[in-house]
Formats: structure tokens, C-alpha cells, sequence
């Protein structure tokens, strides 16, 4: 299983964003460079409630799930039942 749990086309649109990459940025107390950093390795960090949050926010999705890759999704489910 990948790293990355952020979908790819997210991750990609995430990547041109300077606004959204700054705005993560601030949210976590980090310089850009860290997003960017995180963003390239797949860091689950981007999964953190506060950056789920603003993900959400800014890709007008209603749930998390519908940013997280599948495989990710389905792991989580499994293992709170």
C-alpha cells in the first residue's frame, strides 16, 4: 500500500495552490517549504483533522473519505468496527 493517502489529483492541484499550500502552511506553523516537503513524500500529515478541514473547505467536499485514497478508506472503516 502507498504513502500517500491523499488522492493523486488532489495532491497535484494542492501542488500548484500556492494560497492553499500557504494557508496549510499557517494552519500547522510551518514554512511552505514543509508543505511542499509533505506534499512530495506523501506525509500523512495532509490527513490530520485541521488539514482535513481545510482541504474540505477549500475543494468543496462534504467528507473526508471523498479526498483519501480508497485502499486508505477502506482501512480506516475496517479497523473501528
Amino acid at each position: 500500500m502507498s504513502n500517500r493517502t491523499i488522492k493523486a489529483h488532489f495532491i497535484e492541484v494542492i501542488r500548484k495552490d500556492e494560497d492553499l499550500k500557504m494557508g496549510i502552511a499557517r494552519a500547522n506553523g510551518v514554512k511552505m517549504s514543509s508543505v511542499d516537503r509533505w506534499l512530495k513524500d506523501g506525509d500523512e500529515v495532509l490527513t490530520t483533522f485541521r488539514n482535513l478541514a481545510i482541504l474540505k473547505r477549500h475543494f468543496g467536499v462534504l467528507e473526508a473519505q471523498e479526498l483519501l485514497e480508497d485502499s486508505f478508506v477502506k482501512l480506516a472503516v475496517a479497523t473501528t468496527r
